[in-house]
């Protein structure tokens, strides 16, 4: 039996404070065991490096040109094949990874995945769920595909460019 691909969760953050903590709880508490999750810091003087550090998280610190160059930095340095990446304050439920990896190998030709999204406020839960099917409209005039829901595979990554 093929094992199921390995997941890689990127977080990027700069002084992300406490929110951090409930982000590496949900990563920690996945069911799949093929999973990684690495830190991409931006040089926070916050305690960020410490509480990495005494998790035993997987993580960079150093000046960066953001969001955006960390989670590419992020997806460089991870092993995974199928690519996501969480920001400081959200979460996954703790089958995330292994549902989505369940679909993965029912389809394997998939470059990417996406999947239900629930959006916490203090007036509610917005829960956005995906469309059935996608096209280039509804990519273009809508935001669909909420980013912790959403998975990519190195290949499409690769074919697309970071």
């Amino acid at each position: 039996m093929t094992p199921k691909p390995l997941v890689s969760i990127v977080t990027p953050c700069l002084n992300p404070g406490e929110r951090l903590v409930r982000c590496l709880d949900s990563l920690a508490a996945q069911t799949s065991p093929r999973n990684e999750h690495l830190v991409v810091d931006g040089g926070s003087p916050d305690g960020t490096v410490e509480l990495l550090r005494d998790r035993g998280v997987r993580f960079v610190s150093e000046p960066d040109g953001g969001q955006t160059a960390a989670i590419t930095k992020g997806f460089a340095l991870a092993n995974g094949d199928w690519l996501g990446w969480l920001n400081a304050d959200d979460i996954l439920t703790p089958r995330a990874t292994e549902l989505a990896m369940a679909a993965a190998v029912q389809t394997p030709a998939a470059g990417w995945m996406y999947g239900q999204c629930g959006i916490r406020r203090d007036t509610g839960t917005t829960i956005f769920e995906p469309p059935a099917s996608l096209g280039s409209r509804t990519l273009q005039e809508q935001n669909m595909l909420p980013q912790p829901g959403t998975l990519v595979t190195r290949r499409a990554l690769g074919t697309g460019g970071p």
